[in-house]
């Protein structure tokens, strides 16, 4: 029989990370971490308090940091394989992500490559034109072209900063402070 796997907890390894890192900012004084949590609407009580949930609404972006006086916005994303498709970015995230520029602030995205367990923070900027024209694409009906679809692993890595066992905190102050 096979075992049906759940995508629940999807993105807990970076999100872990992400956490870790940022509790360490924050005891520093270094940065300031802030998770969205999605909203919930409670469905039935089970047993021991227990209970069964669903969301309410498209969430926004995981996660604020603010660094040096300056606020990112970020949404954390795994994929395995050779490419982060786009499909993983829901639009509303992209929206918010754009809003957020717009208004001043600074938006990108937290990449793990799970086969390669490499992480990585890749500006809106590097990849917010090929995702407009997948989603265009998607929106019309059209099949998109060969690649158009996703961001190769070596596009992330000759267009965002890769963090380590430091953190991200490097990496975000060379893309959005220095």
């Amino acid at each position: 029989m096979k075992r049906r796997s759940s995508y629940s907890n999807r993105g807990m390894g970076l999100e872990k990370m992400i956490g870790f890192y940022g509790s360490r900012y924050l005891a520093t004084g270094d940065a300031y971490l802030i998770k969205h949590e999605p909203s919930v609407r409670h469905i039935k009580s089970l047993k021991y308090g227990q209970f069964v949930a669903v969301r309410q609404a498209k969430g926004q972006p995981d996660y604020m940091i603010l660094v040096d006086g300056r606020a990112i916005l970020f949404d954390a994303k795994e994929f395995a394989g050779s490419r982060f498709p786009f499909s993983s970015l829901h639009r509303h995230q992209f929206d918010a992500l754009m809003a957020f520029e717009r208004i001043g602030g600074h938006s990108a995205l937290f990449l793990r490559a799970t086969d390669s367990n490499s992480y990585f923070v890749i500006p809106l900027s590097a990849f917010k034109l090929q995702f407009m024209n997948w989603d265009r694409c998607r929106q019309v009906g059209e099949k998109s072209k060969k690649g158009q679809a996703s961001l190769s692993l070596s596009f992330i890595r000759e267009n965002a900063i890769q963090w380590d066992d430091n953190g991200y905190l490097a990496a975000l102050k060379m893309l959005f402070i220095n």
